[in-house]
């Protein structure tokens, strides 16, 4: 009984207070003119530095590792498009020899032949302009078997084409052309020896060292034997020696030397005649 009593009076209670709850208004309005919803806003995130703002979606590609090119202190060799020879009768060989590659220009044009070359005989040089590098009249020289003319200082790096047309003694006529080129970037290989007015290089078993020197014009080089058999320093080409003969030696002993000096700018090649098959070759460059 006692229960149903406080039963009775809570409902009383309840029905006396007046326990209005308010509902929020709606975030999304109606549009006065339509009955259509309105999209709700985006939601703003809150941010920090523990919790950056997300970032849009990228409309460019995605970014890619760049690489850059692999640099040389070098420079970058050149390449050549070398014609055929085209080789008179008797003809032997050359200085510069045909397709061969020169660091810096040569000093002349050297044609060494089997038969003896007569008064008559005539050398050309050009370079991919035409213009005529030659300098002077041909000589003949080592016993009538060798045509030689001097060429025109500032031959720059490119291709050039030899033609040259050779006479025997009977007034008969014969021509010929080879091609050689220049590029400087080869001497980056060479020592660098300039300002001075000597230096030696050594010859040690099958080896010039350094092999391959830059040097200022009157230099004089000294070869010095340090090892223990004999050798040569001999000019282009082999067997001839024809190119430079100032720089052919006798045979230089072990503990001897041999000496010459360089005046005209150009590159002069030369080799041990007794160890060519040992790769016993040598090279100087002569620059202002």
């Amino acid at each position: 009984m006692k229960k149903l009593s406080l039963l009775v009076v809570a409902v009383l209670f309840v029905s006396a207070c007046d326990f209005s709850i308010s509902t929020p208004a709606l975030t999304t309005p109606v549009s006065p003119s339509s009955s259509t919803l309105v999209p709700p806003q985006d939601f703003a995130a809150p941010t920090s530095p523990l919790f950056p703002p997300p970032s849009s979606p990228s409309t460019t590609a995605p970014a890619q590792l760049i690489v850059p090119p692999t640099s040389s202190p070098f420079p970058v060799p050149l390449t050549f498009s070398f014609d055929k020879q085209l080789k008179s009768p008797h003809f032997v060989d050359s200085t510069p020899l045909h397709e061969e590659i020169y660091a810096a220009q040569p000093i002349n044009i050297t044609i060494n032949f089997n038969f003896d070359v007569a008064v008559g005989s005539k050398i050309s040089v050009t370079s991919t302009d035409n213009k005529e590098w030659t300098d002077g009249n041909v000589v003949i020289e080592d016993n009538n078997t060798v045509l030689k003319i001097a060429l025109k200082s500032g031959m720059l790096d490119g291709l050039y084409k030899v033609t040259y047309y050779a006479c025997w003694p009977d007034k008969s006529c014969h021509d010929g052309e080879f091609s050689f080129a220049i590029d400087s970037s080869k001497k980056t290989v060479y020592t660098d020896m300039r300002n001075q007015t000597s230096v030696t290089v050594s010859m040690k078993d099958f080896n010039f060292e350094p092999r391959q020197i830059i040097i200022s014009p009157g230099t004089k080089v000294t070869w010095s034997n340090e090892g223990s058999f004999g050798h040569f320093v001999n000019t282009e080409t082999h067997p001839e020696h024809t190119y430079f003969p100032e720089q052919n030696s006798r045979e230089v002993a072990s503990g001897e030397s041999f000496s010459t000096t360089f005046q005209i700018p150009g590159q002069y090649n030369y080799h041990c005649s007794a160890h060519v098959p040992q790769n016993m070759l040598g090279s100087i460059v002569v620059v202002n």
